[in-house]
């Protein structure tokens, strides 16, 4: 199969078209990274816990996060799989955009089990029913909702 060879019109022309996807990538991502400035984080700045990627607490409370995972699906009579998604959700999240402290750990874990459970479940997971199992009562419906929003925005780049 030859490969078509462009005149300089076309050649042009691509060239402009990639140049438009570029710059609407980039307001993208800078509406991203405002949007991401803007949503309320509901955590205390009290809570000197950092919780990253190389520190023991983020395993620590990993353990504790997959078990709260399949003791919750297990409730729900859920797919055990959807602690499996929910985890990829959250480390791949986490992985890009790291956890400030236990209590936006938290927050961030309880979002991506809302995600997995409406993505791969029977989506029978009502906000309310999660807000009332977190131990932090200042977490609250619209903060898991912005949170999800957020999660899914900075996964369908490039962390598919």
């Amino acid at each position: 199969m030859a490969i078509p060879i462009l005149g300089s019109q076309e050649y042009a022309a691509t060239m402009r078209m990639f140049q438009q996807m570029i710059e609407m990538e980039n307001r993208t991502c800078e509406a991203l990274a405002k949007e991401q400035a803007t949503i309320r984080n509901p955590c205390n700045s009290n809570d000197d816990t950092v919780v990253s990627s190389s520190s023991s607490v983020i395993n620590s409370w990993r353990e504790r996060v997959v078990q709260w995972f399949y003791d919750l699906i297990d409730h729900l009579g859920e797919n055990r799989e959807l602690t499996f998604i929910a985890m990829n959700i959250l480390d791949r999240y986490t992985g890009c955009c790291s956890s400030s402290n236990e209590r936006l750990y938290e927050l961030q874990a309880m979002s991506a089990l809302f995600l997995a459970v409406r993505i791969g479940g029977t989506g029978n997971l009502a906000l309310s029913q999660l807000v009332s199992m977190s131990r932090q009562p200042i977490i609250q419906e619209k903060d898991i909702m912005a949170m999800g929003k957020l999660m899914i925005a900075s996964l369908m780049w490039d962390q598919r």
